[in-house]
């Protein structure tokens, strides 16, 4: 039986997201009506997650991706709000809120 576009993008990218939460990734799927900008701008934000999950900074993904900060931001931040409550959006903070040091 073919898998469907999420379980083919969980699969992928579940265990690469840095708590495995693969079950928030079928609400990461664009529309099956959103046309090819809509995909497109889907994959780029999907993307952007990832890497910054992975600690590259946001100042980076702004200069590759050639948007401005805030947008990086937001796209990190909308993703992680797609994901569920509780998701840590940035990989350097110290679990406890207080800092790292």
């Amino acid at each position: 039986m073919r898998a469907t576009r999420a379980e083919a993008l969980a699969a992928t990218v579940g265990s690469r997201l840095p708590s495995g939460d693969v079950e928030g990734l079928s609400r990461l799927v664009p529309p099956p009506d959103a046309g090819v900008t809509k995909r497109w701008r889907f994959r780029r934000n999907v993307v952007i997650f990832i890497a910054h999950a992975h600690g590259v900074s946001q100042r980076d993904l702004a200069d590759v991706f050639d948007l401005p900060q805030s947008r990086i931001s937001a796209i990190v931040r909308e993703i992680a709000g797609a994901l569920g409550p509780g998701r840590q959006t940035n990989p350097r903070a110290h679990p406890s809120g207080a800092g790292g040091k």
